[in-house]
């Protein structure tokens, strides 16, 4: 469905007979809206609609609201109000923007609802190209309305498709080495408060509740590296407008951009409702006959710790030719490591799943301080060894107070011991022992 110039000509006349148009107080606010054409026409119908009754309530004489096509990154057209007292009334407002009702048929024209990247905005790219094209020294609402996952065709390795969000060394990375990235980017966004609302098409994007934090967490987070603050994320439009119009002071993300510069995405999962079975550490070395302990099959190792500041590294070889899995070795041919997050919202995570059967006294699992600092004495790392659906569990601690780049790494690999405070070292049988 095409939105005709007949329809949008009733949409301006409807707009400008309202009687639910009032001014607000001039806030001094000003706007950067961005819509996604990979929806339906009426669902952009109602969202241009409300577009428009916001900036006619709100758009001060002298100033200009400019509204984009988020995906493409284009220019749909600006809002902007004359000076003088007669454009204060928003049925004037509108009548001094009717440009706008014609670039906005021109955009809906092109509206087209993909099923594989419904509601998709080009977000990176949107406040990259804002910072660096349209500064402002005065204080301004950046509005999206679209899905928060990108995906860029492009570049499928940092697609965040199938539960994948950036983890935060791309945020903090040199901008050519990432779209996420923004070191070394001209301008800023200081004093932008960004208002992000997901709209109906983009319904069911979370695979889970922690999914839906760290998403929320790392636009959170990628925003304040850009200078500004994110104001609001979430389904509410009404009340991202109202928010939209009105002061507060910048909140920061109450998990902060952690100093890592591992460039590499978290992968979550859909919640399954169910834990595996957990069982307690044997007194001595297991000899159940229903383990294979020499040919473990469907060997899973977690590793969680709860410090917000905290960078810590997972490391697992399954046998002594083997590669070891770790962030810079992610995949190999025994195994995959991702960061899965099932528990809390706010703990380290990262887990290794091996492909193949192994001998247990074979395995090494080793955890390393990398990066940030542990203010609140030493880290508990607890560690987590499934076989099947059977699970052992052990909480040790790194006495480290900050992390170390992962130094020692070889010596562990030659000797089979940690080469200082920054690494922990055991075997898989260990696990299943007190």
């Amino acid at each position: 469905m095409t939105f005709s110039h007949r329809k949008l000509t009733s949409f301006a006349a409807a707009l400008l007979a309202s009687s639910t148009l009032v001014a607000t107080p001039a806030s001094s606010r000003e706007a950067v809206i961005g819509l996604s054409p990979l929806q339906a026409s009426d669902d952009l119908k109602a969202q241009a609609e409300r577009v428009i009754m916001y900036l006619a309530e709100t758009v001060e004489p002298g100033e200009t609201a400019l509204v984009f096509d988020a995906l493409d990154v284009e220019l749909i057209g600006s809002f902007s109000v004359p000076e003088g007292e007669a454009y204060a009334n928003p049925k004037a407002k509108l009548q001094a923007n009717r440009q706008l009702f014609a670039a906005f048929k021109h955009f809906f024209e092109g509206a087209n609802p993909d099923a594989d990247r419904p509601a998709a905005i080009d977000l990176p790219k949107l406040l990259r190209t804002i910072r660096e094209h349209y500064p402002s020294d005065n204080e301004r609402s950046i509005i999206l309305l679209g899905s928060p996952v990108h995906d860029d065709p492009l570049a499928p390795s940092y697609s965040m498709e199938g539960g994948r969000v950036p983890y935060d060394g791309l945020v903090a990375a040199e901008a050519n080495v990432s779209a996420y990235s923004t070191g070394g980017l001209p301008g800023s966004l200081d004093d932008d408060a960004v208002l992000f609302g997901i709209v109906p098409a983009a319904k069911g994007w979370q695979a889970s509740l922690n999914h839906e934090y760290h998403v929320e967490r790392f636009w959170s987070v990628s925003v304040e590296a850009h200078g500004g603050t994110m104001r609001y994320f979430g389904e509410d439009i009404e009340t991202l407008f109202r928010l939209a119009n009105e002061d507060g002071e910048p909140t920061a993300h109450p998990q902060p951009l952690v100093p890592t510069d591992k460039l590499e995405m978290i992968r979550f999962f859909p919640d399954k409702g169910r834990d595996a079975k957990t069982e307690a550490p044997s007194e001595s070395a297991p000899n159940r006959t229903d383990i294979d302990w020499h040919y473990a099959e469907n060997v899973r190792v977690r590793a969680s710790w709860d410090c917000l500041a905290c960078d810590l590294d997972l490391h697992v070889r399954s046998h002594p030719q083997a590669e070891v899995l770790f962030y810079g070795r992610s995949s190999t041919a025994e195994g995959q490591l991702f960061k899965d997050v099932r528990r809390g919202m706010t703990n380290g995570f990262e887990t290794v799943v091996l492909n193949d059967a192994v001998d247990l006294a074979e395995m090494l699992i080793a955890i390393n301080f990398y990066a940030g600092d542990a203010t609140d004495g030493p880290v508990a790392v607890e560690i987590e060894l499934s076989v099947g659906d059977r699970s052992f569990t052990k909480t040790v601690e790194l006495k480290a107070q900050s992390g170390n780049g992962g130094v020692g790494r070889s010596a562990i690999l030659e000797r089979g011991s940690a080469p200082n405070r920054h690494w922990i070292v055991l075997s898989a049988l260990e696990l299943t022992k007190k």
